[in-house]
């Protein structure tokens, strides 16, 4: 019954989202707007009574309350990185904190597994999961009055709100990145509609920009599609914290990043990129990339005559072996040769 043009990812999420059980009426949780998890947090705080965090699988800090509860050093440091610090997550696993919040729906309570000497104030955990998925968790903290048993009650019913949440919020992330790709790939074909990729991306088309196309594997099979779904991933969060303005999309077993150069860069900066992009790729996710990048053009209509240049270096270097990172300068002759 499902319809043909129907993607994949959004059928799972609907999938996810009906498998979610009916959310109990918790007074104040369900006012929040579905899909805003800071007022959900919010929401959270003032009727648990605590500063409470919500969190993806990874530890990272998708919204945070701001009443005025007390907070203690680490909630501080987590909240302005955004994620919780490495050696508090290392803490938390030789306690055992995550092993008992991935492994059971009831809330979990952490005091106590600390020296004296450092701050850190009772908590209560969560995990929010959707059909047997993990979404990720909520954290409050003890503040001014103990939580007690009508707190972890609250918690609980707040977890499967909150599952409905972050549903959304990913189901609304996913779309928006998916017609980025869409349009970025038309961009790099030469088929785009600027006015749109102006509007969808954000992108200022008179300004300088070069393409970096990164190879996965030498066949697109379904195992090096999953892996430059990743890579585009880590190209764009690596991008995003060394503020680099790029568009990342994957297509097949390619991932390609247009990445917008300023006046100052030159062909070393774009070549530096990429060789972090291929080291970090081979340590984070054992994968084994190679990059090739392009000429730096001015305008959108060129950056299709980018991504040309860009695959006929990864051809060259394929070739070689011996290197995995190049520009077209560097290896202009043979890419001549070769068309």
């Amino acid at each position: 019954a499902v319809p043909q043009e129907l993607a994949w990812g959004h059928l799972y999420t609907l999938l996810l989202t009906a498998a979610v059980r009916p959310a109990p009426e918790s007074a104040g949780l369900s006012e929040a707007p579905l899909g805003d998890l800071f007022a959900l947090a919010n929401a959270v705080a003032a009727v648990v009574g605590g500063a409470t965090t919500i969190e993806d699988p990874g530890n990272h800090v998708v919204a945070y309350s701001n009443l005025e509860h007390p907070i203690d050093a680490a909630r501080q440091r987590t909240i302005l990185g955004r994620q919780v610090p490495t050696e508090w997550i290392r803490r938390l696993q030789d306690a055992g904190v995550f092993r008992r919040l991935w492994q059971t729906d009831e809330v979990v309570r952490i005091a106590d597994f600390v020296g004296d000497k450092v701050e850190y104030l009772p908590r209560l955990a969560v995990a929010v999961r959707a059909g047997g998925e993990l979404l990720g968790s909520i954290w409050v903290i003890e503040g001014r009055e103990p939580l007690g048993p009508e707190a972890e009650r609250i918690l609980r019913d707040a977890s499967r709100i909150a599952a409905l949440h972050l549903l959304r919020h990913r189901s609304a992330a996913d779309v928006e990145r998916h017609q980025q790709a869409r349009v970025l790939l038309a961009v790099l074909d030469g088929t785009d509609d600027v006015g749109l990729a102006e509007d969808v991306l954000g992108l200022d088309a008179g300004r300088s920009m070069a393409v970096v196309a990164f190879e996965v594997g030498d066949q697109p099979d379904a195992s090096s599609t999953i892996a430059a779904a990743r890579v585009a991933d880590l190209v764009a969060v690596y991008c995003e914290s060394y503020r680099r303005e790029a568009y990342c999309a994957a297509t097949g077993a390619r991932v390609f990043a247009l990445v917008v150069v300023d006046a100052d860069d030159d062909a070393r900066s774009g070549e530096a990129l990429a060789t972090a992009i291929v080291d970090r790729a081979g340590n984070a996710l054992q994968v084994q990339l190679r990059a090739g990048i392009g000429s730096t053009v001015t305008g959108l209509g060129g950056v299709a005559v980018s991504r040309r240049e860009a695959e006929q270096v990864l051809e060259v270097i394929g070739v070689g072996g011996g290197r995995h990172t190049a520009t077209l300068d560097a290896v202009r002759p043979q890419v001549f040769l070769r068309r």
